[in-house]
């Protein structure tokens, strides 16, 4: 074959590649129909480069695959909301530890990325741009023109459109976003990066009120309390002893069970702690009103609030927890903008000190969002509580790290109880299965394995919860069970009777990594 021929191959082969990569969940169906749709969209590609010979727009287009390979080649998943708002947030250790975790796929998209750049294009005549491009688009909209007469589709189309209203859109950006992107996003996955990018920039020009919309509040109690809440980073249920994970990783839960209340069959608001801790923390409708959390419902009722954590301290103008520890009366960051420089021992150290300072206030309520068992595992705990050897380092590392937090947990359990407190902990969402499509990772993908929501709560005796422990429980709706353990009230709570129907479902409610809210019937999850 003629070496001039053979380097205009390299541009679409590295794009061909690219696209196998971003489709790769089709060829567990037919391989021979998947390499089709990976044929068309090479096709489609392809002649969006030869649209235009603008270096700079060339430049978009290869950044645009390329982006959308190494998501997929992390997270198994396309770009969403989450994943943006995570790099957003991101702090340099944690890129540090993200581009370690990654180089090889780093490495990977950077040559692709030059392949498809520097490859030259072949250009036969003035209309054969045009055609690519115009086979290629046919492939992608032909089908949704047809199927745009079906009356499912007409259903489907309103219920996107209202979605979008609920969110903010406009009803002609919402209407266009569903024809343009939703319905063609299984031909063309990385399509989907555009739709990840708009939500995003929605989201960050939203002027949010967190100010308390809260109505009716009342304090149940008029006795003094000291409540104490954790929120955990990470943590699978099913890695922890107390939920008959064969390792001991939880001592201290496991033998305190008279102590305890503890919870067997709860599920996180969602996979990400973007997405979840303000699912969890406050009503969702369908985004999470941050007027109406539970420091705000706290404060409403009596109560002085204190946020203290060991994760970074972002900005205020997104759409993050931060939001919600600045509502507090008193927050605490103590590791900045570096989250992990320290062990969650810090915030034991901090509610220590606090409690004693704060010994002649009424009412207290204290929220530690603890780093847990974020990623890098073996910079989450002492070298002293390296105890699993055998299994594989990464999971040997995860699983001392669920020890150490099981270790934290005992010390604030003890200092709460021995002040006459109440401790509850919950983890704000897990992990992915061990043995899974997502090893120990966040499961960003729109389909979640139900084991990655699955996560501990507990809480000491008594806790005033009229919750059984066969219940299955959201943490969706978080702010209903908060509710009673503080024993405080609100009209919002009861309208419609809104949290006695929120705490007796058999189905799972939670947050995806798109901020859409799902509901699902645990059968209908992956394994």
């Amino acid at each position: 074959m003629n070496i001039n021929l053979l380097r205009f191959l390299i541009a679409p082969i590295a794009i061909y590649i690219s696209v196998v990569i971003i489709n790769i969940s089709k060829f567990d169906d037919v391989f021979f129909v998947a390499a089709i749709h990976a044929g068309f969209q090479l096709i489609l590609i392809y002649g969006l480069l030869l649209l235009s010979k603008n270096r700079v727009y060339r430049l978009v287009v290869v950044l645009f695959l390329s982006m959308s390979v190494f998501i997929q080649l992390s997270y198994s998943t396309r770009l969403s909301v989450g994943t943006i708002m995570s790099v957003l947030g991101t702090s340099p250790s944690e890129a540090y530890s993200f581009i370690t975790f990654n180089f090889y796929a780093l490495i990977f998209c950077f040559i692709i990325s030059l392949a498809v750049f520097f490859g030259p294009l072949l250009t036969i005549n003035r209309w054969f741009a045009p055609l690519v491009f115009f086979v290629g688009l046919s492939y992608l909209y032909i089908p949704v023109v047809i199927d745009s007469f079906d009356d499912e589709d007409a259903l489907q189309r309103q219920v996107y459109i209202n979605s979008g209203v609920a969110r903010g859109y406009p009803g002609w950006y919402a209407a266009m976003e569903y024809y343009m992107i939703d319905r063609a996003v299984w031909r063309m996955p990385s399509i989907s990066t555009l739709r990840a990018m708009t939500d995003t920039y929605f989201l960050l020009e939203m002027q949010l009120d967190t100010s308390s919309k809260w109505e009716g509040v009342s304090a149940l109690n008029a006795d003094s309390q000291l409540l104490v809440l954790g929120i955990g980073e990470s943590l699978r249920a099913d890695n922890m002893g107390v939920y008959n994970y064969p390792r001991n990783t939880t001592p201290f839960l496991s033998k305190n069970e008279n102590m305890l209340d503890i919870f067997p069959t709860v599920y996180s608001a969602g996979t990400n702690t973007y997405g979840s801790v303000p699912a969890s923390l406050s009503i969702s409708e369908p985004i999470p009103n941050l007027s109406l959390s539970i420091i705000n419902l706290a404060k409403d009722a009596g109560f002085k609030t204190y946020w203290l954590s060991n994760q970074a301290k972002y900005s205020s103008w997104d759409f993050s927890v931060s939001t919600i520890a600045e509502q507090a009366d008193y927050s605490d960051f103590p590791s900045n903008d570096e989250p992990g420089v320290e062990t969650d021992e810090v915030l034991v150290d901090k509610l220590k000190q606090l409690l004693n300072d704060t010994k002649g206030e009424h009412k207290r309520l204290v929220i530690l969002h603890f780093y847990g068992s974020h990623m890098t595992f073996s910079d989450r705990y002492p070298p002293s509580f390296a105890k699993f050897i055998g299994t594989a380092p990464v999971i040997d590392e995860y699983d001392n790290s669920v020890l150490y937090s099981d270790f934290i947990n005992q010390e604030i359990t003890e200092m709460v109880v021995q002040q006459k407190g109440r401790y509850m902990f919950f983890s704000d969402h897990g992990l992915g299965d061990p043995d899974g499509a997502m090893p120990l990772r966040h499961d960003l993908r729109e389909k979640v394995a139900l084991s990655s929501l699955k996560v501990p709560l507990f809480t000491t005796k008594p806790n005033q919860l009229n919750l059984k422990k066969e219940d299955m429980i959201s943490l969706f709706y978080f702010e209903c069970i908060f509710s009673q353990w503080a024993e405080v009230d609100a009209k919002q709570l009861n309208d419609k009777e809104y949290c006695k129907n929120a705490l007796n479902q058999k189905v799972v409610t939670y947050i995806d990594s798109n901020l859409n809210v799902k509901i699902k019937e645990r059968k209908d999850f992956l394994n």
